[in-house]
């Protein structure tokens, strides 16, 4: 999809001659007593308003939008202040010429419009999904005005920023790159879902090249309803004057993204081609929805083949011919063979996406969730665990604190016990009952030092959340060791020792 500025510089009308032309047509419109505010469609953008080159040789073609052409311009939007002065503002948009019209009258374009639901295409308004302006009718070729957007094609931003971080960054820019292309498909999706969910709108043509990327560096979802408008060209019996085959020339590589439910149609839709060649009829015009396979399970499969196409940086089936990949999905082979460098997740997800069986894909819901999870996952959870680290760090170095004091005074209790069995030996005999409860004080205390330094080493190796839970542990023991120590002492006062004994430590 080329986006590139014609030479000459863009010019819209003279504020003075469309002060002039409005004044024109509001005396008509009063004297024929018309009613034409109901018959102005609300997207019909007047070409006084647009300002682009047809003509500049620089142009490209915009492979995968069916046949229409993309150009650089600008849009001029006048209004009136409240003292009816005229005024003007100028945007830079991208303009897109549809096909070739020499005998088709406005009347069956508008209606063409209207039927692929143009009406609904300009009042989406979504960060990930690009703005259509207007459009108009009432011209040769018709054309629709969108935003335009900086950087192009999803893969060819993609590509040129894994160039430019090669030659920064090295192999370390690998890992952000990947990173980059799962946020980067992750508003895409969020673009597409507000599109099914809020709009209705199924896409039908989703490629790579119609995933862009604006000023602000998000993919934002363009491009869509053109394939029901081409569709509906198609049914209505326009295809003659359209000089528009769908299915063939660029429009046939599209089947590499879509969904292996739109050969029938394919099949179908050159069948009546070749019936038309051979009996000379037109196609029959047709008011009825248009006949498109495309559906909300068939973008799910195309945008399923668009994260293929961003991993890989090419198209899908890239080493096969149209012919062939018919053949492979009408036997029930949806997807091309997995690359070896994409991980078992990434391919799970699209294998999910991409299931041959409309009913077993996975939602577009569901989907954004697995992109949002692989673009932002690892930053979020990363970010939770230094948050809780930090709010931990206080706590952490409390309890060991506590767990360093109790062992201190363990210490001076194992002290001052080694004082008192030195002095009661010395003093003579103790009765058989005080030398057992001295001994089990000091086996008590022996124990409670060794689970105190295991409570202490676990401390430094476990989670910081096991804090609290160490330090209430290491203050029982302490309890239990003085209990028992309390005891000891007791038992000495009532044998009369216990003065002796302190006086003697």
């Amino acid at each position: 999809m080329a986006e590139v500025a014609p030479h000459e510089p863009l010019r819209g009308h003279s504020s003075q001659l469309v002060a002039t032309l409005k004044m024109t047509h509001g005396r008509i419109v009063t004297l024929c007593d018309w009613r034409l505010s109901t018959r102005v469609p609300k997207w019909f953008l007047p070409g006084y308003e647009v300002n682009f080159s047809v003509s500049d040789q620089t142009i490209g073609h915009a492979r995968g939008s069916f046949g229409s052409t993309l150009h650089r311009g600008e849009v001029y939007r006048y209004t009136y202040s409240k003292d009816r002065a005229l005024s003007s503002a100028t945007s830079t948009v991208a303009v897109k010429c549809l096909w070739a019209l020499p005998d088709v009258h406005f009347q069956y374009l508008e209606q063409l419009f209207e039927r692929s639901g143009v009406s609904k295409w300009t009042r989406v308004r979504h960060p990930n999904v690009v703005t259509i302006r207007g459009a108009s009718h009432v011209v040769t070729p018709p054309y629709f005005v969108r935003d335009f957007t900086t950087y192009g094609g999803l893969t060819t931003y993609l590509e040129a920023l894994e160039t430019r971080a090669r030659e920064c960054a090295g192999s370390e820019s690998r890992g952000k790159m990947e990173t980059l292309t799962w946020q980067l498909l992750y508003g895409a999706s969020r673009g597409l879902l507000h599109l099914h969910e809020q709009h209705n709108i199924v896409h039908g043509g989703l490629r790579c090249n119609n995933i862009l990327v604006d000023k602000k560096g998000r993919a934002v979802i363009a491009d869509y309803g053109l394939y029901t408008l081409a569709c509906d060209a198609r049914d209505s019996g326009l295809t003659e004057h359209f000089q528009l085959d769908v299915f063939d020339a660029d429009a046939g590589e599209q089947l590499r993204w879509q969904a292996p439910e739109c050969l029938q149609e394919h099949a179908a839709y050159r069948a009546s081609l070749q019936s038309l060649s051979e009996t000379g009829s037109a196609l029959v015009s047709s008011r009825s929805p248009s006949a498109s396979a495309a559906s909300f399970a068939t973008d799910v499969y195309t945008f399923g083949m668009c994260i293929l196409e961003a991993l890989t940086r090419t198209v899908p089936w890239e080493w096969h011919d149209i012919v062939t990949i018919r053949t492979l999905k009408a036997n029930q082979s949806p997807l091309p063979p997995r690359p070896r460098f994409i991980s078992s997740q990434a391919w799970n997800l699209i294998e999910k996406m991409c299931a041959a069986d409309p009913e077993k894909r996975m939602s577009l819901a569901e989907a954004s969730q697995e992109l949002k999870r692989f673009g932002y996952g690892d930053r979020v959870s990363s970010h939770s665990r230094s948050h809780s680290s930090m709010n931990l760090a206080l706590p952490e170095a409390n309890a060991s604190a506590k767990v360093d004091r109790v062992l201190n005074s363990l210490d001076e209790v194992s002290r001052k016990l080694v004082h008192l069995d030195g002095s009661t030996k010395d003093l003579g005999a103790l009765e058989a009952d005080a030398v057992a409860e001295a001994e089990h004080v000091f086996t008590s205390l022996e124990e409670a030092s060794e689970e105190l330094q295991n409570i202490q080493n676990r401390s430094c190796n476990g989670c910081a959340t096991d804090m609290g839970e160490l330090e209430e542990e290491a203050s029982q023991k302490l309890v239990r060791v003085l209990s028992r120590l309390n005891i000891a002492f007791r038992e000495l006062k009532r044998l009369g020792m216990g003065d002796k004994a302190t006086n003697a430590s």
